[in-house]
């Protein structure tokens, strides 16, 4: 899927790709929840170098056991071509940093 977004004319370091990996997240085991954005540098190696985005975003649906309510999780890799103008939107908006899953819940009411 990123190599066909990668062919399109859009994708350039003014762009950010925001991709769900909700239904991947869940079938992680609770180490690679926990360490999201490292998984997917080992399994996306090529991610910063090889694609033309300035940005990948990774959007998690989630809800934590002690929670009523899902949350919004993202993963946030930056490409070292990234236009300083994203970048400065993406702090905005997407600041970078880190976040544990301690209790992670499926829940079976929709």
């Amino acid at each position: 899927m990123v190599n066909k977004k990668n062919n399109k004319e859009y994708a350039n370091n003014f762009t950010a790709l925001f991709i769900d990996i909700t239904n991947i997240y869940y079938y992680l085991h609770n180490f690679d929840r926990n360490n999201i954005r490292e998984f997917i540098l080992k399994e996306l190696p090529e991610l910063t170098t090889s694609f033309k985005f300035g940005s990948f975003l990774f959007h998690v649906y989630i809800q934590e056991e002690d929670q009523t309510s899902f949350q919004q999780l993202y993963v946030r890799i930056d490409s070292e071509k990234i236009n300083k103008n994203l970048f400065s939107f993406l702090n905005e908006h997407f600041p970078l940093g880190d976040y544990k899953i301690n209790n992670y819940f499926i829940s079976n009411n929709v």
